[in-house]
């Protein structure tokens, strides 16, 4: 404020509201009796509240002024209990107009979860796209624009609360460990001090599903699998082939390349499914739902369904590519593969014209399991077929063995993929006594 010329109006709105610029120049007005308390007019008339005050800052003293509002807008008694207000923070030891430019210089929430998820190579991007699209339309709008460590418990549980009354419990769980894993994150950086998300209660109860497809069913669902009546395409029907026959995920089997499939006209056809690699530090993302590369034997069957498959892909690099009648002119599908959402909608299809109750893809895992689990297979591998890892894991195990078994899992598929072509034929249980029970 050097240059101002400063002068005083007693504390009186009348004369506060007729103060205007002395010889046209910007003029500063002290108002008698309240400590700080000035008027700056310009001149053009326009004349706005401040409060000047000092701080000492090491050896220094410095002057601030913090703005309270237009004259028009604010009243003299108004701007007076401001001007208290501020006078008594700075005896207190605090500087206002350093911790407002903190504040408003501070990281958001939405800035941090936006350099959270650009940054975190340990998210996977199926993770990242959900947390992308949940963080934009459930939490932005609340706390988006709150410094990060501003945000509070009460505030998530408002979120929280309100996507509850919708009804979308799990929703709701998932949108606190979006919150919650940004601010984990972000404290690992020492960007926050606390977790405003931490110890907040889950909304919905986990049921582990326990479904397993009856021999009938099964039965169904495999001659339904080779109709033409059912409005599933031959690439669809194929991949939902591959995913009971290898117990492999959806995205997994729709998502394969020819690159990753080994010797299927030879005796040990095989199916390499990449899992995360790290290079300098920095993780290359691959196509496991836990990182670890998957060696899987095919069947007979299997390998005859991929041959097949790679002869209708033409030059794509993938097995079953997107099918660009269904992409809009001029626009890139958003997989170069089938999409993973759109097999889940075609078994919902499927089983609704075959009168099958409550099927799901992912039942072919549990069916696998339970089928070569009965007969004797070991449980290990087992746990190969599905990558899962095991229930126990010492330092060896952990980091050293990586033995992959490839006879014993190709013997278990194998015995799996005939008995589910029996079963087709309507021949039951003929194919089990292929399987060969190994001791642990």
């Amino acid at each position: 404020m050097a240059g101002i010329a400063k002068h005083v109006l007693p504390f009186n709105s009348q004369a506060v509201n007729k103060a205007g610029p002395r010889n046209g120049k910007l003029t500063e007005w002290k108002i008698e009796g309240v400590p700080g308390l000035t008027l700056v007019v310009q001149p053009t008339g326009v004349a706005t509240y401040f409060v000047r005050y000092q701080v000492r800052i090491g050896a220094k003293r410095v002057f601030r002024r913090s703005k309270i509002g237009d004259r028009k807008l604010v009243t003299l008694q108004d701007a007076r209990k401001q001007a208290f207000d501020t006078m008594t923070k700075v005896e207190a030891g605090d500087d206002p107009v350093a911790s407002a430019k903190a504040a408003w210089t501070a990281m958001t929430f939405k800035q941090l979860a936006e350099d959270r998820l650009a940054s975190d190579v340990e998210i996977s991007t199926r993770t990242r796209n959900e947390y992308t699209a949940m963080l934009k339309y459930d939490v932005y709008p609340v706390i988006g624009d709150h410094p990060a460590g501003d945000v509070t418990r009460e505030q998530v549980a408002t979120i929280l609360h309100g996507i509850e009354k919708r009804g979308a419990l799990r929703h709701a769980d998932h949108v606190k460990s979006a919150i919650s894993s940004t601010y984990r994150w972000a404290m690992g950086r020492n960007l926050v001090s606390e977790n405003p998300a931490s110890g907040l209660a889950r909304r919905s109860s986990s049921v582990a599903r326990t479904r397993v497809l009856s021999e009938d069913e099964l039965r169904t669902l495999w001659v339904g699998l080779d109709r033409d009546d059912t409005g599933l395409s031959w690439p669809v029907r194929a991949i939902l082939k591959l995913a009971f026959l290898t117990g492999q995920r959806r995205l997994e089997v729709a998502g394969a390349r020819k690159s990753e499939l080994r010797d299927l006209g030879g005796t040990a056809p095989t199916w390499i499914i990449p899992g995360d690699s790290k290079v300098g530090g920095r993780v290359t993302e691959g196509r496991t739902k836990n990182g670890k590369e998957q060696r899987v034997p095919l069947s007979r069957q299997a390998a005859a369904i991929f041959r097949e498959a790679i002869g209708r892909a033409g030059s794509s690099e993938c097995v079953f590519p997107a099918d660009m009648k269904k992409v809009r002119i001029g626009r890139e599908p958003k997989h170069p593969h089938l999409h993973a959402d759109s097999i889940t909608m075609a078994m919902h299809r499927l089983c609704f014209v075959l009168g099958l109750q409550d099927a799901t893809i992912h039942d072919a895992r549990r069916c696998i399991a339970t089928w070569l689990g009965e007969r004797g297979v070991r449980p290990d591998v087992i746990d190969l077929i599905l990558n899962h890892a095991p229930k126990v894991q010492d330092v060896t195990r952990r980091h050293y063995n990586h033995a992959v078994l490839a006879e014993p899992v190709r013997q278990a598929l194998q015995a799996w993929a005939d008995h589910v072509e029996a079963v087709g034929r309507g021949e039951g249980e003929r194919a089990a006594s292929k399987v060969v029970a190994m001791r642990s």
